[in-house]
């Protein structure tokens, strides 16, 4: 049987006398095309070894009716075929997918400049979610001006990106505030779970390590203070942000991330300086 698609197609031009080494062929093949496919698609489209949910569906409808007629031919049932196949690729299709990974940042106070630099991090590090522990958009009168002030040019670059931003209210932030964004802004905490794990995301002006909420928590995530933090306690782990555009007490512009159980902070420029496993 002759394959239209390169390079998988020499594995079906031999004749085999025993269904053994037909289903051997079988198993061979659908083990082949699997993984291949889904990392020729993955690499094609950019996803960087991090495929949308709609790459199965296309895999399946490129490739199941031709295992079909080539299953069919070894008389192997469509039934089984299907079933082969589909467990197979979500093997193939599992080790492809990474864990969720979240950029934690806080206190932009509505430094464009600011904001322009966490988004080139922010796809640097192939992050998929943006955690943003409040202080936005309003620059804070105690704080003086910031560089670029432009709030309404900050909600249309996080507008872009709605869908991929998690945000709670800080001390700074507003119901005007909020008219501006598309995403919500106004609960003073949100609870992030991932693979079990639990991290309180808040800005810090209310819940802080001086100040736990009641719960179990693996991480309490906040900013608030300008100052960064990452260090173990006995209730849990807790870190700070700091601030991107106002950082206090002679630190860099600093934001961190999440991704598999370890906290990470960075200078805003991607200099790494502690990291901790919850």
């Amino acid at each position: 049987m002759k394959l239209e698609f390169q390079p998988y197609e020499t594995l079906f031009q031999c004749d085999f006398s025993n269904i053994a080494t037909r289903y051997q062929l079988f198993w061979r093949a659908i083990s082949v095309i699997s993984r291949a496919k889904v990392a020729e698609i993955a690499s094609q489209n950019g996803w960087n070894q991090k495929p949308e949910c709609m790459l199965r569906e296309f895999i399946l409808m490129d490739w199941r009716p031709l295992l079909i007629n080539y299953g069919q031919s070894l008389h192997i049932s469509e039934k089984i075929t299907n079933i082969a196949w589909q467990t197979n690729l979500q093997k193939q299709y599992s080790n492809l997918i990474e864990n969720m990974k979240y950029l934690l940042v806080s206190d932009i106070h509505g430094s464009l400049p600011a904001l322009e630099k966490v988004i080139d991090f922010y796809r640097q590090q192939h992050c998929d979610m943006m955690c943003i522990m409040g202080d936005i958009l309003n620059y804070g009168p105690r704080n003086g001006l910031p560089e670029g002030l432009n709030p309404k040019a900050i909600a249309e670059r996080l507008n872009a990106m709605a869908d991929e931003i998690v945000a709670v209210r800080g001390n700074c932030d507003s119901e005007v505030d909020q008219m501006l964004l598309d995403f919500p802004i106004l609960q003073d905490y949100v609870l992030l779970v991932d693979n079990g794990r639990k991290l309180l995301l808040t800005h810090g002006h209310i819940y802080h390590k001086d100040h736990l909420p009641h719960g179990r928590f693996d991480a309490v995530v906040y900013g608030h203070t300008h100052l960064w933090e990452l260090q173990r306690t006995e209730e849990t782990v807790i870190c700070n942000t700091g601030s991107v555009t106002f950082p206090k007490g002679g630190n860099p512009p600093t934001l961190g991330t999440y991704e598999d159980g370890r906290i990470r902070m960075f200078r805003l420029d991607g200099k790494l300086l502690k990291e901790i496993d919850l």
